[in-house]
């Protein structure tokens, strides 16, 4: 666990003031105290934030005594009041927050990924190809100005400040990056534009399968902020 790097996309991601949705997926462990109630299988493990300090502390504990196969965030701010399901805190929910929850297009990211079968990790040389091409669309929108560049943990992102474009205009961007740069061996995902998307908390390990310990070794990898 890098906390430095959860704290930096979250300050990133948020202004003072902003709620945003902690979740997290496919735990191995039903009960624990960071959530209090039965998980079998049912529900989701999520919580509601606006307090950097606990989110990280919260993230640290998931990733130290849970080890899920991922931990995230919501891309965008939530409206003020989900954090009345469960203010700063872990709880098992029966809903996340959905598209008309999110207060306000904030930040949007480009997710490029290696080309795959389903429910494994990457591969060295699947990782290096899909840098190349990151670098590469990181150059070619420059005009959006800074990004926040990141290791997924199995492929690469870059995240943006809307800074007024639309969901539409977000979701036209992708599919015209994918059109140009997805081939047999990366893909843009052109899914992930929707206001409620939920985003790699970085600082965290992606465990995706077992690992394959080779000269091309399919690993758990942290995600971590590049620069």
């Amino acid at each position: 666990m890098k906390k430095e790097h959860t704290r930096k996309q979250l300050e990133y991601l948020f202004k003072a003031g902003d709620v945003w949705e902690l979740c997290c997926l496919k735990s191995k462990v039903t009960k624990h105290q960071l959530w209090g109630d039965e998980f079998a299988g049912r529900g989701v493990i999520c919580g509601w934030y606006n307090d950097i300090g606990k989110a990280v502390a919260d993230v640290s504990r998931l990733e130290e005594e849970i080890k899920p196969e991922g931990i995230y965030f919501t891309v965008n701010p939530c409206r003020y009041e989900l954090l009345g399901r469960a203010n700063n805190r872990l709880k098992v929910v029966q809903s996340r927050t959905s598209d008309e929850h999110i207060a306000r297009i904030e930040n949007f990211f480009i997710d490029i990924d290696p080309i795959k079968p389903a429910g494994i990790s990457s591969s060295i040389t699947e990782l290096s190809y899909a840098l190349d091409k990151a670098i590469q669309m990181r150059e070619e929108l420059a005009e959006l100005g800074e990004s926040m560049f990141a290791l997924s943990g199995n492929g690469y992102h870059l995240t943006y400040k809307a800074n007024g474009a639309t969901t539409q205009e977000i979701e036209q961007l992708l599919k015209a990056l994918s059109k140009k740069y997805s081939d047999e061996r990366i893909g843009v995902d052109v899914s992930v534009f929707n206001p409620a998307r939920l985003v790699k908390a970085y600082g965290t390990t992606a465990r995706k399968g077992d690992e394959v310990e080779d000269d091309d070794s399919r690993t758990h990898r942290l995600a971590v902020v590049k620069e």
